[in-house]
């Protein structure tokens, strides 16, 4: 492929992916003026997506695996088009750098570098968030897999192929304008081109969703109207930390050395940044996980409000559980049926006496309540 380059921006997890694949989707015309070839991929409500995975790798008994015949066939598509750029973006393919380096031997890649400190929490959190992770924080070492990821791949590979970028909360211009330098494009950003997505919950919503998570609630699908819905609550703590603080001092040295060494190695944009980024980041006010009556209530009442579709299909579900403490918190969860006075599908009331939850039609007919929950079965493939 002469005079033609191929691109793949891998990453890695927790380095504004989401935001970089959004920016791309939505500026198909931008790529076009520059001759970027970005092969369309699907967003979620939330903006999220896995980029372009699918477009060289095969799905194999629940497993993404890199596919020769899909790489040949886009390949082949790049070659006859106009277009002298592949760009592939997809956070998948950094867990497999090496076999995509060797399956594509002219692609070059861009990775971003994120402190091992940010990480410390953010990915037990986005496993709250989204793998329905019901422990409380584990803290045996730090997370280097990305890093290590990279030293293997610069053993064998070189240098030559990657391109470094440090990855900083408040970078000058935002992340887009840095991953447009990275492509050598110059454009002027709107104001919502740096919008945030996948943000970050408050304590009380994570908190939530780490006790929701214990009940398995509701199908799939309807992961991302929860995870919409408890990113947007602002009502709670935003800065909060479970980590100690010696524990997060002895990790913050033990990051400025890991970056330090491979930063000896090879070339990271704003390398210098990072590094000082690590040395000043102060730590967050610490907070144990708990989970509080108050917390359930508070955050109940907004999906309430916000989407009481969302929070019958939750209700539905909650109302069999058994265990006592549970149960009281389940009780507060639904409260807000008593509070607002508004019409609404379903009541539920607390049975004293045989302590459980029980569901109930207010004021409908029998012919209504039948057609209803044909209705929730149907739509929602709840099983009640």
């Amino acid at each position: 492929m002469i005079n033609k380059k191929i691109l793949i921006h891998i990453g890695p997890p927790k380095t504004g992916s989401s935001a970089i694949q959004r920016f791309l989707q939505q500026h198909k015309k931008l790529l076009l003026e520059n001759s970027i070839f970005y092969p369309d991929h699907s967003l979620d409500d939330n903006g999220i997506s896995s980029g372009n995975v699918e477009r060289i790798y095969d799905m194999v008994n629940g497993e993404w695996v890199l596919s020769k015949s899909k790489i040949v066939s886009l390949l082949n598509e790049f070659q006859m088009s106009e277009y002298q750029i592949l760009l592939l973006s997809s956070e998948f393919f950094c867990k497999d750098l090496l076999q995509i380096s060797k399956a594509i031997p002219s692609s070059q890649f861009i990775a971003y570098i994120r402190s091992p400190l940010d990480f410390l929490e953010s990915n037990y959190n986005q496993s709250v968030k989204r793998h329905n992770n019901v422990k409380l924080i584990e803290l045996d070492k730090l997370d280097t897999s990305v890093i290590e990821t990279l030293d293997k791949f610069i053993s064998v590979q070189g240098v030559e192929r990657l391109n470094l970028r440090a990855y900083l909360p408040n970078q000058p211009g935002g992340l887009i304008s840095d991953f447009l330098n990275a492509l050598s494009m110059t454009y002027s950003l709107k104001t919502n081109d740096n919008i945030i997505v996948n943000s970050s919950y408050c304590h009380e919503a994570l908190q939530v969703k780490r006790w929701l998570n214990n009940f398995r609630l509701l199908p799939s699908r309807f992961e991302n109207e929860i995870d919409k819905t408890l990113q947007s609550f602002n009502e709670g703590t935003k800065s909060y930390s479970y980590v100690t603080s010696d524990i997060f001092e002895s990790y913050r040295q033990e990051s400025i050395l890991i970056l330090n060494k491979l930063k000896g190695k090879i070339l990271i944009h704003n390398s210098s940044e990072l590094i000082e980024h690590v040395k000043t980041i102060p730590h967050e006010k610490y907070k144990t996980q708990e989970l509080t009556q108050f917390d359930v209530k508070s955050i109940a009442k907004y999906i309430y409000n916000k989407d009481k579709q969302l929070h019958s299909l939750i209700c539905l579900k909650l109302q069999d559980i058994r265990n006592d403490d549970e149960q009281s918190k389940a009780l507060k969860f639904i409260s807000d049926f008593y509070i607002n006075k508004k019409p609404h599908i379903l009541l539920f009331f607390y049975n004293a006496i045989g302590m459980k939850i029980t569901l109930t039609f207010f004021a409908i007919s029998y012919k209504s309540k039948k057609k209803l929950l044909a209705f929730i079965k149907n739509k929602f493939c709840l099983d009640i």
